[in-house]
């Protein structure tokens, strides 16, 4: 089972005024969760989040915010940030350029940030330097595979506790594909690290 999805050395190469971890914050963790918001996920992890005095930063759909505008703000009221993560979740290596800048346009009509990450990982260089004009763009430097098909609470926990470092921005999915496993793998993390001394901080400032 492939415990870490990567971004691959060239990539970062290529598009290195992204983000992809933040070397400045010692013993911070920077996690973000992409997808949602939805109301049989979201509402739990923010409990969560706040039972460690812990911030995130969720990289909504637009077409989510649409659909549950009441939980989209409970997010900001908690002192989360938010970002741009299209309106439809569209795949930027399977989509024209058109349509791939008309679903980013969308999206901001309703999610009022500078940040943004690609649904996938994927973007062309040209629609890379074009959103570069008006974001930050955000990758991340540990995906430990929340989404895996027969991953478990105790894989995933054991796959973050690897990978992660201080300065790493953690994707996890704020969405109903894993709900069973990813609740206990957050707790189990958010305990770990904060009996560590480390800080759990949201991408405002990245």
């Amino acid at each position: 089972m492939k415990t870490n999805h990567r971004i691959p050395y060239l990539f970062r190469v290529f598009f290195n005024k992204a983000i992809f971890r933040i070397n400045n914050n010692p013993n911070t963790i920077f996690l973000s969760f992409d997808d949602g918001p939805y109301p049989e996920y979201t509402p739990a992890i923010l409990e969560l989040l706040d039972k460690f005095k812990a911030k995130a930063s969720f990289f909504c759909l637009g077409k989510n915010v649409e659909l549950y505008p009441t939980l989209f703000q409970s997010i900001l009221k908690k002192g989360h940030t938010v970002g741009n993560h299209t309106h439809s979740h569209i795949n930027g290596f399977k989509s024209s350029y058109k349509d791939y800048s008309e679903d980013v346009k969308k999206a901001s009509k309703l999610i009022k940030s500078k940040l943004f990450r690609p649904p996938y990982g994927n973007i062309s260089p040209i629609r890379y330097n074009k959103l570069l004009k008006d974001y930050k763009i955000v990758f991340w430097d540990v995906m430990p595979g929340d989404f895996t098909k027969g991953i478990t609470s105790d894989q995933l926990t054991a796959n973050m506790i690897k990978h992660i470092k201080s300065g790493s921005i953690v994707v996890l999915h704020d969405q109903n594909i894993g709900k069973q496993h990813l609740l206990p793998a957050l707790n189990n993390i958010l305990q770990y690290y904060s009996g560590l001394g480390y800080n759990f901080c949201d991408l405002t400032n990245c």
